[in-house]
Formats: C-alpha cells, structure tokens, sequence
C-alpha cells in the first residue's frame, strides 16, 4: 500500500515539474509565451497553452524554448486575454498566477483591474440599457402620436422585457394606456365596438380614473340597456373615493333619471342643488320631478311621514312652494295614530289644520269629537268657527249679487251644519233673498228682451217698405232706386242684429212657440243675400209677424 502510494505522488511531481513557464520561439523568430507541457508519448510535438488555447506545436519548428517562472507565464496569458476583453479568462489566469506566486504583486494589481474593468463595463451597459429604454419609450410615444398602433403594439411589447426604472415604468405605464385608448377609438372607426370596449375596458384597468377612457365607453354603453347599471356603479365607486365631485354625482344621477329611477336619482339631486353655486333649469325641473314622485308615491302607499319629510325637503331647496301639501301630510300621518276614543287629540289636530288653513281636515276633526261628545265646548266652538266662516261668503256673494253661489251655498251650510240651527236661518234667508233677485232679475231680462225683439220687428218692417218701393213704377230713376236697395239692407241688418241680442239675452224667444226669432232671422238674411242681384225681388208673399201672439 505505500510502495502504491509512493509511485502515485511521484508521477504527481513528474507532471508538476514538467508544467513550467516557457517562452518558445519559433524558426521564423515569432515568440510565444505560454506553457509548454511535455507529453512523452508525443516526441514530435510540444503541447503548447496560451491565451489563444491549447495547441499542439511541431518540435521542428520550435528553435528554442526559454524557461520563466511559472507565474509570469500565467501574467502573460492573462494580459493577452485581458487585452482582448476576454475578461472571465483574464481573471482566471491572472488567480494562477496569484496561485503559483501569492506574492506577485502584479497579479494582485490585474486582478483588481480586470474587476474595476467588469464593475465599469456593467455600468455602462446598464447605462446604455437605460439610454436605450428612454429612447425606445420616446420613439413609442410618436408612433402612438403618430397613429402607428401596429409598431407602437411591436415597440412597447420589445419594451416590456426590459428591466425598467420607476421613471421608466410609470412613464410606460401612461403610453400604454394611451396606446390602449387610442385602439379603442381606431376601433371605433372600422365600426368594431366589441373591440373597442375590449381595449377601453382593458385600459380602465390600468387607470380606473381616467375619464377620458371611461367617456368613450359610456358612449358604447349608453344604447345597451344591460350595461347601465355597470356603468353606474363604476361612478359610485368613484364618488365613494371622491365624495365632493359634483360632476360624478350630476352623472350619476343623470343616468338613473334616463332610466326613470327617480327614487335612486333623488339624493344626488339633492346634493347638487345643496352645493349648486349657480342656477340650473334642468337640475330644477329634474328635482322637482323626483321630490313630486317621492312625496305623491309614499302618500299613496300611506307612508305620511315619509311624504313629509320629502316635501319638507322641497321647501327647503324652493321656499316659494306652498306649504300646504306638507300640513296635509303632517296631518295625515298624526290622524294615523289616534285613538278614536282620544277626543283632546283630534280637537288638537283640528286646531293643528285650522292654523294652517286645512278647513276641510280641521271641520272633520271638530264634527268627529262633536259627535263623540255633543257638549264638548271646544269642539263646539271650532264647528261654529266655520259655520260663521261659510256663512260670512254667502253674504258676500249676496252683496256681490252672485245668487246663483248664495243658493248653492246656503243648501252646503244646511247640510254641513244641521245642529246649529241659528247659522241655517240666517243662510236660509240669504238664500230665500237671493231667489226673489233672481226671479225679479229674470222678469227684467226678459222685458228687455221682448223689447228688443219689437225694435227688431220695426227695423225689419222699413227694410220692406224700401224692398216694395224698388217696384214703383213711380221710382224709376236710378237715384231712387239705388237708395232704396241700399236702405233695404241697411235695415235688415239691424233688423238680424237686434233680433240675434234679444235671443242672447233670452233664448226662449226664438221657439215657435214664443216669438219665432230664429225663423226672422232666416227669412231676413235671405231677402238682405236677395237685394245682391241686379233684378228689383218681388214683394213677399209671406207677411213677417209683428206682435206676439
């Protein structure tokens, strides 16, 4: 085992030693430095390793070998491939050189050269990757600029697969977006809105603010029912994040309006008109629409306290409204929580309408607990309030000489108020006054009529008179004739427009039964269109009544 041994480590020393440093120079006088490696069983060649690798060099052409140290050779190697930028291999050389020589100070000294080397070379690399990058990402932005979407697609991909900067990224970031804007809208173009919407929704990804983008797919939405709600959510959300923006909330609550959602409108209605700095017809016209349906909606369904509390809004935002519709629904939804037996709390909500002019609601109160308690003063005392009242307008229509209101009114106050047999008496003359007017007004009227009639009679009885003259054989010039046609007519006419004032006043004269003026009329209109012609009419056969019968 150690005889073994022995010839191992000696072969080992054989190899060690025959490995030395060597500078051959060749027949032509061509020097070569390197290491030159013995192969016995080669004798015609020498193995020769050098910064250009392993060759194997003719014995005969080498005219001889100079022997140096070991690491000089290594130095010389490493400088070779150092020169050539062959640094991993310069670094390789110049570390067996520091093995064969650890004091070789001039290895030390190219080993830290070769990495500063490395260190500058990785640094200007970076540096023109980075230089690179910038300038591919200036060249993307012309190309989008410039509408060339294909090379500007092929470019950013290229882009992409860099490692990039924060600058970079954020800059490339905002092109991308651009450039998927600008697809979207070239898209658009060639009649593609799937396409479109693809590209627009995939750049809402990038950037969920940019409105711009979010525009052009608000127009691809706006015909598609389906998506409107998409679209309104994506806006909510935004409001969420930005809850002062008024323009969100205008669009918004444009949207549910297009949709007749006047409910989920309404609040953001009311939030622009609480923050509107300026007059906007449309908001208000708007607004009103959604405050009208809420209040008349919840009404309708009993929900009192919910109607006031939007009518309170409405005046609130209108103050010019009229209040009464509020009371109502105050008054309403109060009534809803009553007991009937609470007889204090309905004379109460009849004072609550009186005050604010709910007559009807406020007498219904008042009637109700009269009738639960018959001797309630309070009660008493509101049911007279608006008897008196009543009252008091059939004496002014009295005095204004409206009759016809006085009878209509005085029968309400009898019905109305049956047990307070005071105000009915004094409503029942009124009344029985008002009927002798009438029937005195009625007998004027129609004297004044009847006279008309005869002054109508009188005119129609000239126009004949004239009519029969155009056929005196007396009467021939035509002066005279001339003047009697013209008066004919005259008279007629006023004949037709007195007759027609008396029917005005009285149509009952134009029966057959009474004066006939209709049919007076008639015959007058059709002797005046007679008196048009040339040729003198004959006398009428038909003699025109004068007197009534």
């Amino acid at each position: 085992m150690k005889k073994g041994f022995l010839i191992i480590s000696a072969v080992l020393l054989l190899i060690i030693r025959s490995a030395v440093a060597d500078v051959i120079v060749l027949n032509s006088g061509e020097r070569r430095t390197g290491l030159v490696i013995e192969s016995p069983s080669d004798p015609d060649n020498v193995v020769f390793e050098s910064s250009v690798g392993e060759m194997k060099i003719a014995r005969n052409r080498i005219a001889r070998i100079e022997k140096e140290a070991l690491d000089a050779s290594y130095m010389h190697i490493s400088r070779d491939y150092f020169g050539r930028q062959n640094f991993a291999k310069a670094k390789e050389y110049a570390d067996k050189a520091i093995g064969a020589n650890p004091a070789n100070e001039g290895a030390l000294q190219l080993i830290d050269d070769i990495n500063k080397t490395i260190a500058d070379r990785a640094q200007n690399e970076i540096k023109e990757q980075v230089r690179q990058v910038d300038a591919n990402i200036e060249k993307l932005g012309e190309l989008i600029k410039e509408q060339k979407l294909t090379d500007a697609q092929k470019l950013l991909e290229q882009i992409e697969r860099k490692e990039l900067s924060t600058a970079q990224s954020e800059t490339l970031h905002f092109l991308k977006v651009r450039l998927l804007y600008q697809q979207g809208m070239q898209a658009i173009d060639r009649l593609n809105p799937k396409g479109a919407t693809e590209y627009f929704e995939s750049a809402l990804k990038l950037d969920p603010n940019n409105q711009e983008v979010f525009n052009q797919l608000l127009a691809l939405w706006q015909n598609d029912p389906n998506m409107a709600n998409k679209v309104i959510s994506i806006y909510e959300e935004r409001l969420k994040n930005n809850p002062g923006n008024i323009e969100l909330s205008y669009t918004i609550a444009d949207l549910y309006y297009k949709q007749r959602n006047l409910d989920k409108a309404l609040p953001y209605l009311v939030n622009i008109k609480q923050n509107a700095k300026t007059a906007d017809s449309i908001l208000d016209s708007r607004l009103r629409e959604a405050l009208t349906s809420a209040h008349e909606n919840a009404a309708a369904t009993g929900q009192f306290e919910k109607a006031a509390e939007v009518y309170n809004t409405l005046l609130k935002l209108y103050p010019n409204e009229d209040p009464t519709i509020l009371y109502f629904y105050q008054y309403s939804a109060q009534l809803a929580t009553l007991s009937p037996d609470d007889i204090t709390s309905h004379i109460a909500l009849g004072d609550f309408c009186r005050e604010r002019g709910l007559d009807n609601e406020a007498l219904e109160r008042y009637t109700f607990a009269l009738e639960k308690d018959p001797k309630n003063q309070k009660a008493l005392e509101g049911v007279k309030f608006y008897a008196q009242k009543d009252l008091a307008e059939i004496n002014s229509a009295f005095t204004r000489k409206d009759y016809d209101t006085v009878i209509y009114k005085a029968g309400i106050l009898a019905r109305n108020f049956p047990n307070l047999s005071d105000v009915i008496s004094q409503g029942n003359e009124l009344k029985e006054r008002a009927e002798n007017e009438l029937r005195r007004e009625t007998r004027e009227t129609k004297a004044r009529a009847l006279a008309l009639a005869r002054r109508g009679d009188e005119f129609y009885a000239t126009a004949e008179s004239h009519a029969n003259a155009l056929k005196s054989t007396e009467r021939k010039t035509t002066f005279f004739v001339m003047n009697d046609k013209e008066e004919a007519k005259k008279f007629y006419r006023r004949a037709i427009d007195t007759w027609e004032a008396a029917l005005s006043i009285d149509s009952s004269l134009g029966s057959r039964e009474t004066e006939d003026l209709n049919t007076k009329i008639g015959d007058a209109r059709a002797r005046l269109f007679a008196l048009s012609r040339v040729i003198p009419i004959a006398t009428p056969k038909r003699t025109i009544r004068t007197e009534s019968k």
